[in-house]
């Protein structure tokens, strides 16, 4: 009866560990999968930060997937807002007296979910509005005095 008792025990045991580790193997795996989107959101910033350095974008000294994007006056950040929104991209308008006069900017944002192509089609609608309305030139060169 003891050693039913003691087995009976060890059974119970056995089970309630093999538990404990799905449940741990289970936590593993799910933050797991925010280790990777917290790594490809990394990745997404970087590449939209040099992405709009490159084109001739001043982003401040962003280093978060909160982008800003110096447009400079206030009533050329509200058109270029627009004409980003008419291109599919969605940004906010910051204007004084959350920002300095004169230093009007458009703020980005981005999750690990954007793919490749979504943020190259973000750039190139960056770079052709950009252009539009004389923030930058052809070649990579802003043209805005901040």
């Amino acid at each position: 009866e003891v050693y039913a008792k003691y087995a009976l025990e060890l059974l119970i045991n056995e089970e309630k560990l093999r538990e404990m580790e799905i449940k741990q193997k289970e936590h593993v795996l799910k933050n797991y999968d925010g280790v990777k989107n917290m790594k490809r959101l990394e990745e997404i910033s970087l590449y939209m930060r040099n992405g709009l350095k490159d084109l001739g974008f001043d982003v401040w000294t962003s280093e978060t997937p909160i982008i800003p994007v110096v447009i400079g006056d206030m009533m050329n950040c509200f058109t270029f807002w627009k004409d980003l929104y008419e291109e599919g991209v969605y940004v906010n308008a910051v204007i004084p007296p959350a920002v300095p006069k004169g230093q009007s900017l458009v703020r980005t944002s981005y999750m690990a979910t954007h793919t490749n192509e979504h943020l190259d089609a973000i750039l190139e609608a960056f770079r052709k509005v950009g252009i539009k309305h004389g923030i930058i030139d052809r070649n990579g060169h802003s043209l805005i005095e901040v």
